[in-house]
């Protein structure tokens, strides 16, 4: 069954957001390992979010727009083999 643009789109964000939050939170465990107050982890979390979100933000017009033209390519193809 053809997943519809929409529905790509939301699960490639998923994946973005999810590879992001593995490593963050990786990071906030290595912190804890080494003796890292969990005042300065929690800071260093936000920190990380905030840039987390800046950056998916900026790519998620990209992978969009990528997303769309693959769709709409497949679309062409799956025409083409009908006639």
């Amino acid at each position: 069954m053809q997943k519809t643009t929409k529905e790509a789109y939301r699960e490639t964000k998923e994946k973005e957001i999810s590879t992001v939050l593995a490593i963050v939170k990786e990071s906030v465990n290595k912190l804890r390992n080494a003796g890292v107050t969990e005042d300065e982890i929690i800071k260093y979390a936000q920190e990380e979010m905030k840039s987390v979100n800046t950056i998916l933000n900026s790519i998620e017009p990209y992978y969009k727009e990528k997303i769309e033209q693959e769709f709409t390519e497949y679309e062409s193809d799956e025409l083409d083999n009908i006639n």
